[in-house]
């Protein structure tokens, strides 16, 4: 019975070093991060990826970079997974970039992800002038390039209204002659002739 289980422990030992030396090591393909949007009713912001083709990928973790720093800000437990929304971002505050990597049944981790970053606007009141001066960062998508923006804005918290379509070129919108007495809201969207954004 000693001899048996002698035996049996140095089968165990062999496919256990037969198993370490043809462990996986190749780091899967990552995924291509496809669209990034700001919900403007929740601040939240919504990411969609194309899939990584590495066969045996798990999971994907998704990464933000503000303020000069990265961090992970989740892990989507699912290979088909192609969305998350981002919860408590803090998009509307400032542009934030996003970038996934994508992990596989052997705990290798891809390179990262393509980035994207969200529109962030902001508006500033010249009281001389009698103007709101809204300003925005560029959008940028090679997957999806924009055609224009669209500028809309809410008075006193109504549904918003289109203000303007400008081109590409432009990151700034004036509204002249505005009221005091009144707040105003605005939203810069991104646009694409032959799909949203």
């Amino acid at each position: 019975m000693r001899y048996l289980n002698k035996i049996l422990t140095s089968l165990i030992l062999l496919s256990l070093a037969l198993y370490s030396d043809a462990q996986d090591v190749i780091q899967p393909d990552p995924p291509v991060l496809d669209l990034v949007t700001v919900d403007p009713a929740t601040d939240d912001v919504i990411l969609k990826w194309l899939l990584s083709p590495s066969p045996d990928v798990e999971k994907y973790v998704i990464y933000a970079y503000e303020n000069s720093t990265a961090h992970a800000i989740d892990t989507v437990r699912s290979a088909a997974a192609t969305e998350y929304t981002h919860t408590g971002s803090l998009a509307k505050y400032r542009s934030i970039t996003y970038f996934m990597t994508a992990i596989d049944s052997s705990k290798n981790i891809s390179i990262l992800s393509n980035s994207l970053s969200t529109l962030f606007a902001e508006a500033v009141s010249d009281t001389c002038q009698g103007r709101i001066i809204v300003s925005w960062t560029s959008f940028v998508n090679s997957r999806h390039p924009a055609t224009s923006y669209d500028v809309l804005c809410s008075v006193n918290g109504e549904e918003f209204e289109p203000l303007a379509a400008l081109p590409l070129t432009q990151n700034q919108y004036i509204l002249n002659g505005y009221l005091s007495s009144v707040t105003y809201c605005f939203s810069v969207r991104a646009r694409n002739d032959a799909e949203d954004l």
